[in-house]
């Protein structure tokens, strides 16, 4: 897939130093069942094609392809370009389009994705709304949204917080009520909304019919 080129974020430095470390801490062995625990609440349709938003180093893409079937496909979005090359090492599969931009511009056609996953990533956009605006136009009709973080919100908080890095210093994730609100002013019907201790969850869904 054509690559488009991502804006003048501040924060792609950042993630781009912090990509020769990240599997260090996040392994892919480690975060498989967690993942797969959540993912198999979803159930995901072998055909699906899956956008997978500031993917990283690959972990939830690793974990899609194995729910997904052969007319199953991914497309693996960072802004990182250091992000997606650890990921394309980790994760050789036909089935992944690796795509560096921003989640308010993918460049995507419309009504493509069946579905977008943001994991660990939400509290990175500057602009949620935005983006919102940007899954309502690249999923079909009844396409479905997850946001996803497997800690806490206050433990979020207090990493970026405490970040060396001004560029996510201030980038908290809201109390999931809030991040309900987002959604429902973008004109998602949001299905479940949850956090506690140890998660933090809201699935959306987007109109059969909407206007664009």
């Amino acid at each position: 897939m054509t690559q488009t080129p991502a804006a003048a974020d501040p924060r792609i430095p950042f993630f781009d130093r912090l990509a020769e470390t990240w599997d260090d801490a996040h392994p892919l062995d480690r975060m498989a069942g967690p993942l797969g625990t959540v993912v198999d609440t979803w159930d995901l349709r072998g055909d699906e094609t899956v956008l997978d938003v500031g993917c990283g180093t690959g972990n939830l893409t690793a974990v899609l392809l194995t729910r997904l079937g052969a007319a199953g496909r991914v497309v693996a979005l960072d802004l990182s370009s250091a992000m997606l090359r650890r990921a394309r090492l980790k994760v050789a599969d036909p089935r992944v389009a690796w795509l560096c931009g921003a989640a308010d511009r993918t460049g995507l056609p419309n009504a493509s994705c069946d579905r977008a996953v943001c994991f660990s990533v939400w509290p990175h956009f500057a602009d949620p709304a935005a983006v919102l605006k940007e899954f309502r136009r690249v999923l079909r009709p009844g396409g479905w949204v997850h946001v996803l973080h497997l800690v806490a919100r206050e433990t979020v908080n207090r990493i970026h917080g405490a970040a060396c890095d001004e560029a996510v210093r201030r980038d908290l994730l809201p109390p999931v009520a809030e991040t309900a609100a987002v959604f429902r002013g973008e004109g998602f019907e949001v299905l479940a909304a949850g956090e506690d201790d140890a998660r933090y969850l809201l699935t959306a869904r987007k109109a059969v019919i909407i206007n664009q």
